[in-house]
C-alpha cells in the first residue's frame, strides 16, 4: 500500500497493466488531473502540511472543493 496519493500516482502511472487498460494517453491526462489536485490540497495546508497532528482534520479545501462533490 502506498504511503501517500503522490506515490500511489507513480505507481499506478508506471504500470504496465494500467497503461494497457486505460490507454497511454487517458492515463496521462488522469494522473496529470489527479497531481493537479493534489497539488492543490497541499497548496491549502500552507505551513500545516507536514503537521501530523491535523491528519484526522478537515481542511478548507476539502470543504470547498470535495465536499460539494458529495
Amino acid at each position: 500500500m502506498p504511503p501517500n496519493l503522490d506515490s500511489a500516482l507513480d505507481l499506478l502511472g508506471s504500470s504496465a497493466l494500467a497503461r494497457e487498460v486505460m490507454g497511454g494517453e487517458f492515463l496521462d491526462h488522469y494522473l496529470s488531473a489527479k497531481r493537479a489536485h493534489v497539488e492543490a490540497y497541499n497548496s491549502s495546508l500552507g505551513h500545516r502540511k507536514n503537521d501530523r497532528s491535523l491528519e484526522a482534520q478537515i481542511s478548507r479545501y476539502e470543504i470547498e472543493e470535495l465536499l460539494p462533490i458529495l
